[in-house]
């Protein structure tokens, strides 16, 4: 089981490492981290860079800006997990929201195979 973690950014040089340190403190091999630059015209992409250097969880793809749904659909056809969730750049995750969400799924991933779209 493997969670695909979907980070669009644009222009928020100031939030994206607030929001990658907060992912990058999940202990799991489980996950991996698509970040997604819509075409920054700051420093953004630099720094996403950085972060890929430092995690082998992390794979930064740079597109033209087409808005953030282009963004999450690019990130989707790029993901390797078996689950997607979607983070905005500026958020900051609490590492037992996603410790939670992963025990969901694991619970989830021992049972019968589903077809569900959203875990709760």
């Amino acid at each position: 089981m493997k969670l695909s973690i979907i980070v669009p950014v644009y222009n928020r040089e100031n939030y994206i490492e607030s929001c990658l340190k907060t992912l990058l403190q999940i202990q799991s091999d489980e996950i991996e981290i698509i970040i997604v630059d819509d075409g920054s015209i700051d420093n953004s992409l630099d720094l996403c860079r950085g972060y890929e250097k430092i995690d082998k969880r992390i794979n930064v793809y740079h597109k033209e800006n087409g808005g953030v749904s282009s963004a999450r659909n690019y990130g989707i056809n790029h993901a390797s997990g078996e689950y997607l969730m979607f983070v905005d750049s500026d958020d900051m995750i609490c590492v037992e929201t996603i410790s939670d969400f992963m025990k969901k799924l694991s619970l989830i991933h021992i049972s019968e195979p589903t077809r569900l779209d959203v875990i709760s």
